[in-house]
């Protein structure tokens, strides 16, 4: 199951007849059983934090150092995040994610994805 954090659905210009066939010709197999994983856009990130603060002494802090990820700086979250997520095998699927990152974060997020 893939988890995609957003509060509304934008609005858009122009409308691709080519995205609702994708997922018709799109097909993954899993040979070695379920894969666990996750989809990251850096757009859809805060909602995401926000959404985890609120659960407050949540279980799920834990994964994220006990501490809540709105308190930090936009590039700290999102590593926090790629740090303990990316700690645990799985298929992720990644927007953009050095958009809020500084050039030395960046460096830090291609050594953490090796």
């Amino acid at each position: 199951m893939v988890h995609i954090w957003e509060e509304r659905e934008g609005n858009r210009d122009c409308y691709n007849l080519y995205e609702d066939l994708l997922n018709q010709d799109l097909r993954v197999e899993w040979t070695c059983g379920k894969v666990p994983g996750s989809f990251f856009a850096s757009e859809i990130f805060r909602h995401f934090a926000e959404i985890l603060d609120a659960w407050g002494n949540s279980e799920y802090l834990t994964f994220f150092g006990d501490h809540s990820l709105i308190l930090k700086s936009h590039g700290q979250s999102h590593m926090t995040f790629f740090k303990n997520r990316f700690s645990r095998k799985g298929l992720f699927l990644l927007d953009e994610p050095e958009n809020a990152l500084s050039p030395g974060m960046q460096l830090e997020l291609v050594r953490l994805l090796r």
